[in-house]
């Protein structure tokens, strides 16, 4: 166990007695395309909706992971949770490539123009002067420690172990130069509401009182599930509220956009009762450290190769980096999967041969993307499309693999990245969906089990 572990596992004692008792927890997950999604425009169609994830997702693999995460306000889901006595319910953006939850705060910190440094929030901002239960934290205090091995882009900010132990976190958008939130790190009760359980334990955040850039007024701030030691995952392990196990899982649904079933939600899960698993239908692959073996808070793993049909594509062609090193990371954040150009094009044109017959053929693309796209789809004949992980087969299927944008087209939600580097590489939730899957970080796998993700778990 590594240092910021143990340390977690000692200053998190403070949890709730509730929580210590507590196994697991669970979260709705709330596609922002859902009529449940403070997001949702009833005045956009299904289709509109859908043309929406792929240019997000667009936006999101224009930028380098490895270098400063993507605005999570980007993302695809977002969740409820309270934080604070009295509690105050709190709208997040979930983010799996980030490790610090942060929300904002008032008072809104001014600078020397005397600006608002906060952006507009259509719910009320926490206010953790009305709370019983928050406590600001010392730079010297063992929970500031935690930000050490944080995802790229969140900063400490400490000088001396008296201060205020502080962040900056740093996001790269595409319609401004730089978003950021900033503000105190402090120790808070977070509460969790599934049904008739309540459970809460002591979380250490980001509160933010400086907070500016390309934010949307419907969110209060990011859940962060990465892997670094700051994150929800490894608190909640580390408070006792997670059995101790620091495992995650979640089951997407279909497009909630499209469901009649408006009960059926994706749903995540932390701790001992998340594990999906042992049994004959459940397949694993290794966690990897990323592109360049030195960046751990991401979900990188090994894609070896994608089969269309019977013909097998092999994804890079340097089996042993590919064994040592993740060349693809798995994120719910966003929609299409990512693949490095030259591969993309070796697979488009594969599917290519593949789908166009005598009547299916091949259009331009409506999204204005580039992308692969085929009119008449009603003669068009889908060929198995099979994910070759390190240790794990995943058959695509054709629903999470071919979507309609427009009437009489169907695109493929391969998207073509924009570089050929493997930092640009993502396994998007799209071909996530009615499949089980749980991050081990204790045993440093991946497990899936097809799933339908509509029934209850």
């Amino acid at each position: 166990m590594s240092n910021n572990l143990f340390v977690l596992c000692l200053i998190l004692m403070t949890s709730s007695s509730d929580a210590a008792k507590t196994t697991s927890y669970t979260l709705d997950l709330i596609h922002r395309d859902s009529p449940s999604s403070p997001f949702y425009d009833p005045s956009r169609t299904r289709l509109q909706r859908q043309a929406g994830s792929f240019l997000r997702s667009i936006a999101r693999s224009s930028s380098n992971l490895l270098s400063a995460p993507v605005s999570p306000f980007s993302g695809e889901y977002v969740t409820k949770f309270r934080i604070g006595t009295p509690a105050v319910e709190v709208l997040a953006i979930v983010d799996t490539h980030s490790d610090l939850t942060w929300t904002q705060c008032v008072p809104c910190r001014n600078n020397d123009y005397k600006i608002i440094e906060c952006y507009k929030q259509k719910t009320p901002i926490f206010n953790p002067r009305n709370s019983k239960t928050y406590r600001n934290l010392t730079c010297g205090s063992d929970q500031c420690a935690l930000l050490d091995d944080a995802s790229p882009g969140l900063l400490p900010a400490c000088n001396q172990e008296q201060q205020p132990c502080s962040y900056y976190v740093f996001y790269k958008e595409e319609a401004v130069d730089e978003s950021r939130s900033g503000g105190d790190i402090a120790l808070e009760t977070f509460t969790f509401v599934d049904g008739d359980n309540i459970d809460s334990v002591k979380v250490v955040f980001g509160c933010g009182h400086d907070n500016m850039g390309g934010f949307v007024e419907k969110a209060s701030g990011v859940l962060g599930l990465g892997r670094g030691s700051v994150s929800l995952v490894n608190q909640l392990a580390s408070g006792g509220g997670g059995g101790g196990a620091r495992y995650f899982s979640y089951c997407l649904t279909t497009s909630e956009s499209d469901r009649s079933d408006s009960d059926a939600s994706s749903r995540i899960r932390f701790g001992s009762t998340a594990i999906v698993g042992p049994g004959p239908k459940v397949g694993s692959t290794p966690l990897r450290n990323g592109p360049g073996g030195t960046v751990r808070n991401f979900y990188s793993v090994t894609l070896e190769g994608i089969s269309v049909g019977n013909q097998r594509l092999e994804y890079s062609s340097s089996p042993k980096i590919v064994k040592r090193i993740g060349n693809i990371v798995i994120d719910s954040s966003t929609a299409m999967t990512v693949l490095p150009s030259s591969f993309y094009d070796r697979l488009e044109s594969v599917l290519v041969k593949a789908i166009v017959n005598g009547t299916a053929k091949r259009v331009p693309d409506p999204r204005k993307t580039n992308g692969l796209c085929f009119g008449q789809v009603a003669t068009v004949n889908y060929p198995a499309i099979t994910a070759h992980f390190q240790g794990v087969d995943l058959v695509l299927s054709n629903e999470n693999s071919f979507l309609e944008v427009g009437v009489g087209v169907v695109c493929s939600t391969f998207l073509r990245g924009v570089s050929d580097e493997p930092s640009v590489a993502i396994f998007g939730n799209m071909h996530q969906r009615n499949i089980l899957i749980g991050f081990d970080l204790d045993n440093h796998k991946v497990d899936f089990l097809p799933t339908d993700c509509a029934k209850p778990q």
